[in-house]
């Protein structure tokens, strides 16, 4: 399952979210101190979520069926 790996710049918190728990989600907020992604970063990140699940679910990071394309891993 791909994540993010996050750090909050306020109290250092390290936390994950799942690609699949962040299509569920608002809003990003850190689990120690409350601080809050912006809206507007917070939209980007769900695009690029849904954008490498459709490449994931496509199949074309198959390096055997598509060489031209790439393998891809987040973590």
């Amino acid at each position: 399952m791909n994540k993010f790996e996050f750090k909050c710049q306020s109290c250092n918190e390290q936390f994950n979210v799942g690609f699949e728990y962040m299509l569920k989600k608002e809003s990003l907020v850190c689990p120690n101190c409350s601080n809050t992604l912006p809206d507007d970063v917070f939209k980007h990140l769900i695009t690029i979520t849904k954008s490498i699940e459709e490449y994931e679910a496509s199949g074309m990071n198959n390096h055997r069926e598509n060489p031209n394309h790439f393998a891809m891993t987040i973590h």
